[in-house]
């Protein structure tokens, strides 16, 4: 049996010291490092700014020749992509009529005999539409107004040209005491047998063709309203955007930034002259 006689602080004091020895030597170790890092990095630093000092000067004549070639090549590359979004646009635009009037002609109604139709831009919101077309009677004349606000689109609409052909009883003459209704284009019809029968006569002494309207005619001319008919003229309001691009200020404005100082020499040459 072996048994240890010596105290248990003798033992803990011998590690003690071999653990001060050892955090001695780490400390010792990780200054070492740190000043090696340290002289590399400085080192690593002032070879970086020589480099720098070195390229510098190339460098800024490649910014300065890079800057040169900006300033002449931007005005036509800007002027190249401006062309040819304007053709785009243009392009583009060549529908734009077309469809707007497929989606007006449904809302034109059945007893509108539509002649023409002419719309203009107003704004980027909204513009005008101007039809005309022929209808018979006052009823109609109001209906179409009714017809046409039903578009979603519309924002106010007016209307002019219908010419009232109802039968109205006229004054009293001594040729009709009883007021017998004419009708508008008429002149009264007279109450005596044998002046009525001449009368009548005078109205259907007209004989062929009368060509009313172009009616019959030969050709493709526009053709009128028909006999007891009115040619209205109906003007809408509508929310719609039927601007055109404007090559002309778009052209003009790549020009002028393609040639900024030519105006001012233009200038100086007049003052010159004077």
């Amino acid at each position: 049996m072996k048994l240890n006689l010596l105290p248990a602080d003798i033992s803990r004091t011998g590690r003690s010291k071999s653990a001060w020895v050892l955090m001695g030597l780490i400390s010792l170790v990780g200054i070492g490092a740190a000043f090696l890092l340290i002289f590399t990095s400085q080192k690593s630093l002032e070879k970086a700014k020589a480099d720098a000092e070195q390229y510098k000067a190339a460098a800024d004549e490649v910014a300065r020749i890079a800057s040169q070639a900006d300033a002449q090549v931007t005005p036509q590359v800007t002027s190249i992509f401006r062309n040819v979004e304007l053709v785009k646009a243009m392009n583009a635009h060549n529908r734009v009529y077309p469809d707007f009037y497929d989606q007006m002609l449904p809302s034109v109604p059945s007893f509108f005999r539509l002649t023409s139709i002419d719309a203009r831009p107003v704004d980027q919101e909204r513009c005008t539409v101007a039809m005309v077309g022929v209808l018979k009677t006052y009823q109609q004349y109001a209906d179409v107004m009714l017809a046409f606000l039903r578009h979603p689109d519309a924002i106010s609409i007016t209307r002019s040209g219908f010419e009232a052909r109802a039968p109205y009883v006229p004054q009293i003459t001594e040729q009709d005491q009883q007021g017998v209704p004419i009708d508008p284009n008429r002149s009264q019809v007279p109450q005596d047998p044998l002046a009525r029968l001449d009368y009548y006569i005078a109205q259907s002494a007209q004989e062929g063709y009368v060509g009313v309207s172009n009616f019959g005619s030969e050709g493709t001319a526009a053709r009128g309203p028909m006999p007891d008919y009115s040619q209205v003229t109906i003007n809408l309001v509508m929310k719609h955007n039927l601007q055109a691009p404007d090559p002309i200020a778009t052209l003009r404005g790549t020009a002028a930034n393609e040639n900024p100082n030519q105006g001012g020499g233009e200038r100086r040459r007049r003052r010159n002259r004077d």
